[in-house]
């Protein structure tokens, strides 16, 4: 029986090659911080190694626009896919905690086709709420279905066979996920006919503006609470790394969950009640580790914190509706920016209070969502996604010193 998707030709080949991407990335991201530890790092240098990472994807980023007016969507993807299989081949082969930073880095290089993928998302779908359930299914409900077992296998596998067994694993996932998306139809070079927009004119535009400083504050806050809480569990409570793998997949369910109610559940159509009950959840999930002891505990605090997902995929969606089609190129670029420097500047944040006190970045979360979710209340006065795009059938938003 086959899969009934409901998804555009390329976007159903970019459903499966997220599917293997993030399989690939899940593997080892739940363990990721306790290999780094592994190979004789501090918590301060996990955070270093984490944040140093991120910043180098901010950097590479901030190159894409150049990137992609030059290079063929396909071959531009097919390009960073395979250097993001050279950098797994690294981390595998690390012996020393600095060369994993290294490997990291590489496997960062990626990051560069993810613009461009969101623009063929956003051009293949409609606007509206067909746009909306497209960036779900592909960047919720796709990785969220590869973490149902990839977490949980990497820690099988580091358990029985160590981690560079992992890596090995995560690489040919990486592989399977560069032939699909070999397969999506050819596009040529975005055209330099007309005005094309500049990351400049992102900060110009309200509406944009407005969702890009949510997208940062929300995942700033929800990572400085969430990404050493492996290390949390295994130094404060003593759970095992095949079990924390477990917790990874247990993590990926609340994703699915949260992203098909996304789709079905009339009331939460709303992107701001989207946006809370997703918040929410992950504020719920680190009570739950604050005050927690228990195993079966520590399982729903992961199935809650499934809402980091969807919250972090919904923001694509949204800028797809508010932003100018003239512009969503470069929108993208600045979305990926944004997205990469609240999780990247957040591991300094947490190893930095890690090592004061295990709980520190979890408790600092808490009283962080708080102004968040209020602060939430007020999107909906900028975000209409139910409204056509902005943009799709005229040029009058179009800046005046553009060429006619």
């Amino acid at each position: 029986m086959r899969l009934r998707l409901g998804l555009e030709r390329d976007n159903k080949r970019i459903f499966w090659a997220a599917f293997f991407d993030e399989g690939a990335f899940g593997i080892y991201m739940t363990i990721l911080p306790l290999y780094i530890a592994a190979l004789g790092a501090s918590p301060g240098q996990i955070g270093m190694v984490l944040g140093v990472a991120g910043m180098t994807r901010i950097a590479m980023l901030t190159m894409s626009s150049y990137i992609t007016d030059r290079i063929p969507p396909r071959q531009l993807i097919a390009l960073t896919r395979g250097l993001g299989i050279i950098g797994l081949a690294i981390l595998g082969l690390s012996t020393v905690w600095w060369l994993s930073l290294i490997g990291l880095i590489v496997v960062g290089t990626t990051i560069v086709s993810w613009p461009t993928i969101s623009n063929i998302i956003a051009e293949e779908s409609k606007q509206g709420r067909q746009r909306m359930r497209a960036f779900t299914m592909i960047y919720t409900i796709a990785p969220s279905a590869a973490l149902l077992v990839a977490p949980a296998s990497g820690g099988l596998i580091a358990d029985s066979f160590g981690f560079e067994v992992v890596f090995a694993a995560a690489a040919a996932l990486k592989f399977a996920a560069l032939g699909i998306y070999s397969d999506i139809r050819e596009r040529p070079v975005p055209s330099n006919v007309g005005y094309q927009g500049s990351l400049l004119d992102v900060g110009k535009h309200h509406p944009v503006r407005m969702v890009c400083i949510f997208m940062f504050s929300t995942i700033f806050i929800l990572t400085v609470a969430m990404i050493l809480v492996p290390n949390y569990l295994q130094d404060v409570h003593d759970v095992s790394v095949s079990y924390i793998g477990w917790l990874g997949s247990i993590s990926a369910v609340g994703s699915i969950v949260l992203g098909i109610a996304l789709n079905r559940i009339s009331f939460l159509q709303k992107p701001q009640v989207i946006l809370l009950v997703a918040v929410a959840a992950v504020g719920a999930a680190m009570l739950i580790l604050i005050f927690g002891n228990v195993l079966w505990l520590f399982g729903l605090a992961f199935f809650l914190r499934g809402g980091y997902f969807v919250a972090w995929s919904l923001f694509y969606a949204l800028l797809a509706e508010v932003t100018p089609t003239w512009l969503r190129t470069r929108v993208y670029v600045v979305a990926e920016i944004l997205g990469e420097s609240g999780y990247s500047l957040a591991p300094f944040v947490a190893g930095a209070l890690f090592g004061i006190l295990p709980a520190l970045p979890i408790i600092a979360g808490v009283i962080a969502i708080v102004p968040l979710m209020v602060a939430m209340l007020w999107l909906g006065r900028w975000v209409a996604p139910s409204e056509p795009d902005p943009d799709e059938s005229n040029t009058e938003n179009v800046p005046s010193s553009a060429p006619g």
